[in-house]
């Protein structure tokens, strides 16, 4: 009898404490989950800056590339050249070209 009632407190006890126990998770847990959504959130934003000055920077970097390309077909521009030149110091582009 005394057992009985011994063994029923103690399972009340311990019910009341685990279900305080998962109280107590489930605050922290969504404290927890909201923080971490909180850095999960910056995180990409901060992705997404990195990414928009990266596809920004990829566009400088062709366009560089284009008036480097205009500047090596222009024959007549001397500054960027990357043409072979004859004996005589002529390019050969002009050669051929006259």
């Amino acid at each position: 009898q005394y057992l009985c009632i011994y063994i029923c407190n103690e399972l009340i006890v311990l019910l009341g404490v685990m279900l305080y126990l998962v109280h107590v998770q489930q605050l922290y847990w969504y404290r927890y989950s909201s923080w971490k959504n909180g850095i999960v959130h910056s995180q990409l934003w901060v992705f997404m800056k990195i990414q928009s000055k990266m596809a920004n920077q990829h566009g400088n970097l062709d366009n560089l590339k284009n008036v480097l390309d205009e500047r090596k077909n222009n024959t007549h521009d001397v500054s960027l050249d990357t043409t072979s030149y004859d004996k005589k110091g002529r390019r050969k582009e002009y050669q051929q070209g006259h």
